[in-house]
């Protein structure tokens, strides 16, 4: 998709549904596969949908870009949507639950987008309670409650006999079933171990340590370029105030000189004054 992409007049809501229409239409939008075959099927069809929408309407001409960020628009919010009605189902708190009006865009949306997580079939385990089967009683086709004789297993009949109860669901072991209708399991099968001679573990390294040791380096030169500033300061501080007190003492001999100066002009006044009275 472009990165520039012009801002138009918002779609209405049917513009919205006719665009949701023509998705619905076309199967290459809808797919999660991603490559540049799949990239290159897409841009073409958002041309091709661009111009269907654009011959069905008369109100404003889309571009390609403009549909395809709609429909980006609408994947999110239609996932922001199932969101707030899962968390609204599940919250604890009490009280009356937040009624979330139906909306038939987005639910229209999430059937396109489907499922977002797939999940994994496992031979053995699982998070689901497994089914409960009743056996070893003598008369399996009258099972009370009231029995002693019953055991309950979680197992699944894999043999030929009728199982005394039909099992929908339920986690599969191989066993059989006696004259005295009691359930023999079968021995385990050998397992093959293979032992291998243990390696000592690496130590792993922490990659924070590094990093640490170059910030504390760092903080430290810092501190001591720190220092190294505040003392040039002082010492240039000391040397401004003994220039001044130089300029001074200098400003105090001109003086003197100037006075002394005087005092030799008066004196040569009166020595002439002397030689003209003589």
């Amino acid at each position: 998709m472009d990165s520039e992409v012009v801002r138009g007049k918002p779609l209405s809501k049917d513009e919205t549904k006719a665009l949701i229409e023509l998705i619905e239409n076309s199967r290459i939008i809808t797919t999660k596969t991603t490559n540049a075959t799949n990239n290159s099927l897409k841009k073409k069809e958002w041309h091709c949908i661009a111009e269907r929408f654009n011959a069905n309407t008369a109100t404003c001409r889309r571009t390609p870009q403009q549909l395809r960020l709609k429909w980006e628009n609408l994947k999110k919010n239609c996932r922001k949507y199932n969101t707030k009605i899962r968390m609204n189902r599940i919250k604890t708190g009490g009280g009356v639950a937040e009624y979330i009006p139906p909306d038939e865009i987005l639910d229209r949306v999430g059937s396109l987008l489907g499922s977002t997580v797939s999940g994994f079939v496992v031979p053995f385990g699982g998070d689901r309670e497994p089914e409960m089967v009743i056996a070893g009683c003598s008369d399996c086709a009258n099972i009370d409650s009231s029995c002693e004789d019953a055991r309950v297993l979680n197992v699944e009949i894999k043999n030929n006999s009728t199982p005394p109860v039909s099992l929908a669901k339920s986690v599969v072991l191989d066993c059989e079933l006696n004259d005295n209708s009691e359930v023999v399991l079968a021995p385990d099968e050998p397992h093959h171990v293979t032992f291998t001679t243990p390696r000592r573990e690496k130590k792993k390294r922490n990659r924070d340590e590094g990093g640490s040791a170059r910030n504390v380096a760092i903080a430290e030169y810092y501190t001591e370029k720190k220092k190294n500033l505040k003392s040039n300061l002082l010492q240039n501080k000391l040397k401004n105030k003994n220039i001044k007190l130089e300029n001074k003492k200098l400003n105090l001999e001109i003086e003197k000189l100037k006075l002394e100066n005087q005092k030799l002009k008066l004196e040569n006044q009166k020595l002439n004054i002397e030689l003209e009275e003589n």
